[in-house]
């Protein structure tokens, strides 16, 4: 997976962007999931606010499919 498409799955998960090189898994889905579970091995101070997280995955997911814009 690229950089940035790892940024935005950390985003969606509501984890700071420097945690998103740290990801692991095979498949989106795998990162994803990863991600889910850090997040809640996180203290909630260390999340993004629900708003910034959900406008995150909105982009990730138009990122999905529209992969050159």
């Amino acid at each position: 997976m690229t950089p940035d498409e790892l940024k935005n799955i950390a985003a969606a998960a509501g984890l700071p962007e420097a945690l998103a090189d740290r990801l692991r898994g095979a498949t989106p889905g795998e990162v994803a999931a990863d991600a889910e579970a850090l997040a809640e091995a996180l203290p909630a101070a260390c999340r993004l606010d629900p708003e910034v997280a959900a406008k995150a995955a909105e982009d990730a997911e138009y990122a999905r499919f529209f992969p050159n814009h």
